[in-house]
Parts: C-alpha cells; sequence; structure tokens
C-alpha cells in the first residue's frame, strides 16, 4: 500500500492520503482513515497541513 501512495504522490493520479492515517485491521478485514493534523512544531511539515 506504500508503494501505491508513493506512485500516487510521484505521478499525480488519484488522491493522495496527505493529511490522513491508513489503518488496516487483517484480522477483522477492516480498513477505515483517520485525518491527522500536522504538528506546529514539527520542523519537516512546520503545521502546513492539518
Amino acid at each position: 500500500m506504500m508503494a501505491l501512495e508513493a506512485i500516487k504522490v510521484i505521478s499525480g493520479a488519484g488522491a493522495a492520503l496527505e493529511g490522513r492515517l491508513l489503518i488496516h485491521d487483517g484480522l477483522a478485514a477492516e480498513t477505515r482513515t483517520v485525518r491527522i493534523g500536522a504538528d506546529p512544531g514539527c520542523v519537516v511539515c512546520r503545521g502546513q497541513r492539518g
């Protein structure tokens, strides 16, 4: 799944999971996404997403 996300970001195809976390429960065969905010103190994202 991570490789497919990388391809989407590089090629610009589809909607990437930016600002979201994909959670897959293989035991229950469930997948869900959760919105996450950027940490304002992070030196990499500096609160750009959220």
